[in-house]
């Protein structure tokens, strides 16, 4: 009842009212037009949004330090099981990070409506999750994080599509701030084909249809995004290109902003997750 009640508050805290100061957090700045002060000392728009996020996450960090010896308590009165709630405490903290990093790329968006409606919504269920999905069964999700258990594997690679899909909304509230000749399109695609490849391959081993949906999942996230890039940028962005001569044009169809290119990477990634179906399917066979 002690660590229920503990990881109670610890997971409203970390994951419903953390994850909501981040409503406002770059919406702010653009009304009151600071952005352009920001710039000034050479400060690109990905340092400014991972400055707000930082400065959420940081008291995230001396929430978690505050609860420690709660835990190091309960540890001296038996019946704990010391890592593997030290593990769902630090697994929790990386979902608020994420869910944070939501929060603070969503802030950016000009509609009021999508950057204040779906973190409430959001909030909502996520507070429900904690208060009738995750208190009363609290052993059961530490179980899973026991590294003997069958369930590990698959917690791990949850964890990591989870940080993969905060870096990729903190990169759109970069991107929206950022000036047409701030190149970020082309490091996103790059490190979403990195995502898709090793959470196939990794969570493959556990179960098939589990990795075929994260699969799908960070195609899904890359294809909103080149889609709804503009094509129009300065010709400043194709340089780092042009250097490799023929070569580096041809990358370039493929990682330049914008949905033109965008359209030529969405095939590729479909391509290759294709031939990772069809190389499985003969590895089963």
């Amino acid at each position: 009842m002690v660590s229920q009640i503990v990881f109670c508050f610890f997971s409203l805290a970390l994951l419903v009212i953390q994850p909501l100061r981040g409503i406002s957090a770059i919406s702010m700045e653009i009304k009151q037009n600071p952005i352009d002060l920001m710039v000034l000392p050479r400060l690109s728009a990905w340092r400014i949004v991972w400055g707000k996020w930082l400065a959420i996450v940081s008291q995230s960090i001396l929430i978690l330090l505050a609860i420690l010896p709660y835990l190091i308590l309960r540890y001296f009165f038996g019946g704990m099981q010391l890592f593997s709630e030290l593990f769902l405490m630090l697994y929790i903290f990386f979902i608020s990070g994420a869910l944070t990093a939501f929060t603070v790329g969503l802030s950016a968006v000009p509609s009021v409506i999508i950057r204040g409606m779906l973190p409430i919504l959001g909030s909502i269920i996520m507070a429900g999750f904690v208060l009738w999905g995750l208190t009363p069964e609290l052993y059961r999700f530490v179980g899973y994080l026991s590294p003997s258990s069958h369930e590990f594997l698959g917690a791990i690679g949850f964890l990591a599509l989870t940080l993969y899909m905060g870096y990729y909304f903190l990169d759109m509230g970069a991107s929206m701030i950022a000036p047409p000749a701030e190149n970020r399109a082309t490091r996103k695609r790059l490190i979403g084909l990195a995502v898709l490849m090793l959470s196939y391959w990794i969570l493959q081993a556990m179960d098939p249809e589990i990795a075929l949906l994260a699969a799908l999942v960070v195609m899904g996230l890359i294809s909103l995004d080149i889609f709804t890039e503009s094509s129009d940028f300065p010709r400043i962005v194709c340089r780092p290109f042009l250097r490799f001569g023929v070569m580096g044009r041809l990358i370039g169809r493929f990682l330049y902003p914008g949905h033109a290119s965008g359209t030529f990477f969405f095939a590729f990634l479909s391509a290759l997750l294709a031939f990772f179906l069809v190389l499985q399917s003969r590895f089963q066979g």
